[in-house]
């Protein structure tokens, strides 16, 4: 049994997610515990920034409408239509009042 949390806890980084990996996976899942956490959104963009930089990976889906979200695929990959056209019709769930999702699109 564990008896001090400072024992398992490690740092949230690209490179600590990869070494707990066996091996570099082709697609990498995360999930998050809450939804509308901005603290932890943000969170989550240092680590897909990361991911992105360090590690290669170049696609990032989210939980959210598949249709919409070509909107945002679009702004993203060919600058089509504006960020707040993207924020507006490219979420659904209401994720476009986000400022974290704002960033992680911008």
């Amino acid at each position: 049994m564990v008896s001090d949390l400072k024992d398992i806890a490690r740092s949230l980084d690209a490179a600590a997610v990869m070494k707990l990996l066996p091996s570099r996976p082709r697609v990498l899942a995360l999930g998050e515990p809450t939804h509308g956490e901005d603290a932890l959104l943000d969170i989550r963009n240092a680590l897909f920034r990361r991911l992105v930089e360090r590690e290669g990976y170049r696609t990032i889906a989210l939980e959210t409408d598949c249709v919409a979200g070509l909107v945002v695929d679009a702004y993203v990959t060919s600058g089509t239509g504006t960020l707040d056209e993207a924020m507006e019709h490219g979420f659904s769930h209401a994720w476009d009042a986000s400022a974290a999702n704002r960033e992680l699109v911008r």
